[in-house]
């Protein structure tokens, strides 16, 4: 594209985020999926503490914890702790809740989404309450799998870089070194 087309995209955009609201919808965005991230990780510690135990657990999330902002660490951090001391007959009912809340949480950022969209597009909303429900309920199982890929990416490249760290002297030169 050339140069003046760009320009010209930038100023729509820079005219039509004021009008569309786009600051405010993004918030929204945001504090939904938020508000859904807390107590799927809620679900997801309690389901691997019913089998594991709760210093495993611990151990395991803290990698993830490090990967947050500092406020979100900590009230993550809070809640762990809280869900790794509940006796195992409330983990039950407290998993059946997060779970619910979860999927609750996340529908209500994707049906947001789909809303800012349509606000962006200039769209107007046709489709019905059961299909609406049907599409947000597919950006959650995309979601959930493009986050289970990237963690599955992550143990790879943990997994690799220690398969190289124990390959010897061949692999030496494709070793990273740690920077101090």
């Amino acid at each position: 594209m050339p140069v003046n087309a760009w320009r010209s995209i930038a100023h729509r955009v820079w005219l039509n985020s004021d009008r569309h609201h786009l600051g405010l919808m993004s918030a929204g965005i945001a504090f939904y999926a938020f508000l859904s991230f807390v107590p799927l990780l809620g679900a997801l510690v309690m389901s691997y503490g019913i089998i594991a135990d709760p210093a495993a657990v611990g151990r395991h999330m803290a990698f993830m914890i490090e990967m947050l902002p500092t406020d979100a660490a900590r009230l993550v951090n809070e809640q762990l702790v809280a869900l790794l001391v509940a006796a195992s007959k409330k983990k039950g009912i407290a998993l059946i809740v997060a779970i619910c809340l979860s999927v609750f949480s996340a529908s209500r950022a994707a049906g947001a989404m789909i809303e800012a969209l349509n606000v962006i597009y200039e769209e107007t909303n046709r489709r019905g309450l059961v299909r609406n429900w049907f599409v947000a309920m597919a950006l959650i199982v995309a979601a959930v799998a493009i986050a289970l890929a990237g963690l599955a990416s992550a143990a790879l490249f943990a997994f690799a870089e220690a398969l190289f760290a124990s390959a010897g002297p061949f692999v030496a030169p494709l070793k990273r070194e740690k920077r101090g």
